[in-house]
């Protein structure tokens, strides 16, 4: 079990390396992934040599220890706020959540700075007995787990108001799966320096816990590398300023109305804002949002939906046409043509044109082949 545990820290650092050796993961979410496997990788480290004897045997090394477990939520909220919601913590805020850590470090200097000596320091920081490691554990694992508790409830209301802008659907459902997973993986970290205190400070209680941690590791890269792709790509699409061709657009009839309307979704693309809503639209045309829908209906006979999602799908397929980026995800393609959904872009794709994205794709190329 613990070569399997020391596989996993050890991947998490070379990991992290991995990840900020390519200058395009580098930048904030990039960044983000980096320091919460670092903390888990770090945090990790030094319970794991203490099972193996490591520490016992070289004690001074218990001084480049620090509490970085207690760091792990805060970073995690941090992102929270500014990549899903949008919003940013203020400084006292910020103080607030480091201080346990900063708090249990200063505390550890000044202990070396007191002259405790190695294996002194190494019994009051992490002996096998009752003693400080326990309580520092139980600490942190309640201090995380609370911002966890907050953080799976705000998810939850959160769920209708997110900054579409940056993520889709799916990967806000992929934060809340993750922050259940952690929240479960807590109680058995919770659990552990419990059982120290209960019975006899084991470092096999903490097996479990150190398992579920290493199995997050990986599904955070794999998701965080997923997000990171394409948000790169979503990037160079924005960046790219596609014009737009309008065919297959729906045209609705020339009232005055449904002019405005066809001007407003052409020349300021409003149809790019996964937001729109009939009641926006109708708010600049200064009319009331059942009118527009009653026009929309008797001119177009088509919902409002359906008049926006034309102008999507045209946009959407002048991309999936453009050989500069073939190489592009169907999903990132759709996020940037105004979906906030793979699910919502493929049901829309498929009734205007009778096939998936990826089918037209492909008979697009045959066809460039043939």
């Amino acid at each position: 079990m613990n070569i399997i545990i020391g596989l996993g820290i050890f991947q998490g650092f070379v990991f992290c390396v991995l990840l900020l050796s390519y200058k395009s993961n580098r930048n904030f979410i990039g960044y983000f992934i980096a320091a919460l496997v670092f903390f888990i990788a770090i945090a990790n480290l030094q319970p794991f040599l203490l099972s193996i004897g490591v520490l016992n045997a070289y004690p001074n090394l218990i001084y480049a220890f620090l509490p970085w477990e207690l760091l792990f939520a805060p970073v995690l909220l941090l992102f929270y706020k500014a990549h899903f919601i949008g919003q940013q913590l203020k400084r006292y805020q910020i103080w607030l959540l480091i201080s346990p850590f900063v708090g249990l470090s200063l505390l550890k200097v000044l202990r070396i700075i007191f002259g405790w000596k190695p294996q002194k320091f190494l019994d009051w920081y992490g002996g096998y007995s009752f003693d400080h490691l326990s309580t520092v554990m139980l600490f942190s694992s309640v201090f995380t787990q609370s911002i966890l508790l907050y953080l799976l409830i705000n998810s939850y209301k959160r769920d209708k108001n997110l900054s579409i802008n940056y993520l889709s659907k799916e990967y806000f459902k992929s934060l809340k799966v993750i922050l259940l997973f952690l929240f479960f993986t807590g109680f058995f970290w919770i659990a552990a320096p419990i059982f120290d205190f209960l019975y006899t400070t084991r470092m096999d209680h903490y097996i479990p816990f150190w398992v579920l941690l290493s199995i997050f590791t990986y599904i955070l890269a794999y998701l965080g590398l997923g997000h990171l792709k394409l948000s790169g790509q979503r990037k160079n699409l924005r960046g790219a300023l596609q014009p737009m061709s309008n065919t297959g657009v729906v045209r609705i009839s020339d009232s005055d109305i449904t002019i405005k309307f066809n001007q407003l979704l052409t020349d300021q693309k409003l149809f790019l804002d996964p937001k729109l809503s009939l009641e926006k639209l109708a708010s600049m045309l200064t009319i009331s949002p059942s009118y527009l829908s009653t026009m929309l209906n008797k001119d177009g006979s088509l919902s409002f939906n359906d008049a926006v999602n034309s102008y999507r799908i045209s946009y959407a397929k002048d991309i999936l046409l453009d050989s500069e980026f073939d190489q592009y995800t169907v999903i990132a393609i759709g996020l940037e043509s105004g979906f906030n959904s793979k699910s919502a872009f493929y049901a829309a794709f498929k009734k205007f044109t009778g096939m998936s994205p990826s089918e037209y794709r492909r008979n697009s190329l045959r066809k460039k082949a043939g």
